[in-house]
């Protein structure tokens, strides 16, 4: 998620320029700009900053709104989120406490934790992570996943044990991918 307190500080407190601040984040330029033209326009908010002003607070007074709502194009709302059953707020302030604590890092670790999986492309996305960016680490992820992966299932299958016993390690897993889902409609059955 851009950081728009960094943003402004950095352009009307140190004189850097959009592309400066842009290289130094590791963000998009065009994603700096529209934050830096946003602030510019914006009437009820001047430079230095309120003390104590969040990135939330900052994005409400110069968009009107969160800062999953800032975009080069406007005329594309944001989703609502609470319409979409698997995007809890819970999972969405999981994955961006995890995109703002690892950065490029978080796409290419992302692929290892399931719901981040889901969740981090998106918020990278809202928060204006350059693509260039997002395309070299999750293909790294994807590779590294993979073949870390495919890796374990065939020294896994070398154990004379498991050869043995396939089937009882196929129902197995089978079984333990099974049990978030029943956890989840038991809870969603007993919560109401």
């Amino acid at each position: 998620m851009l950081d728009y307190k960094d943003i402004i500080v950095k352009h009307f407190g140190l004189g850097m320029s959009g592309r400066q601040i842009a290289r130094e984040l590791g963000v998009s330029k065009s994603g700096v700009n529209d934050v830096l033209g946003a602030f510019k326009r914006c009437e009820s908010l001047d430079f230095p900053l309120p003390e104590g002003i969040t990135n939330y607070g900052i994005a409400a007074k110069i968009y009107g709104g969160s800062p999953g709502a800032v975009g080069r194009d406007m005329t594309y709302a944001c989703p609502d989120f609470e319409e979409i059953k698997a995007m809890t707020p819970e999972r969405i302030k999981k994955s961006e406490d995890f995109l703002d604590k690892w950065g490029h890092l978080a796409i290419f670790l992302g692929r290892f934790f399931p719901f981040i999986r889901t969740f981090v492309p998106f918020i990278a996305g809202m928060g204006g992570m350059h693509w260039r960016n997002f395309v070299v680490f999750n293909v790294l992820g994807g590779i590294t996943w993979s073949t870390v992966f495919t890796l374990l299932g065939y020294f896994f299958g070398g154990i004379p044990f498991v050869q043995e016993h396939f089937e009882l390690l196929i129902i197995g897993i089978v079984a333990v991918s099974i049990i978030p889902t029943v956890v989840g409609l038991v809870k969603a059955k007993l919560g109401k």
